[in-house]
């Protein structure tokens, strides 16, 4: 799958400033206002919803979890919709 496709960045929630997904925020460096992920949802609609619960509930089964261990954590095993963009030797889960 390419993970290229799809992408997400962060935006504060009063001035709507918009950083990169990968620094490292917690607040708005312009005005101290809360930051939230948005997503390209459009991109994320290309695929169906079937085509989503299945990758899901695939990666989340013990045969998704034994060839593939990042998904093993259960958010991770939705990544295009966490954090799209990492690339998968640096996911780390406890």
């Amino acid at each position: 799958m390419n993970y290229q496709e799809y992408n997400a960045y962060l935006q504060c929630m009063d001035c709507k400033k918009q950083y990169d997904i990968n620094e490292v925020l917690f607040r708005c460096p312009q005005c101290n206002g809360l930051l939230d992920v948005v997503h390209d949802i459009k991109c994320l609609q290309k695929k169906s919803a079937t085509y989503w619960k299945n990758l899901f509930d695939e990666r989340s089964s013990m045969e998704g979890r034994s060839r593939n261990s990042i998904y093993s954590s259960g958010i991770w095993s939705k990544k295009e919709w966490v954090h799209p963009e990492i690339e998968d030797h640096n996911i780390v889960s406890l």
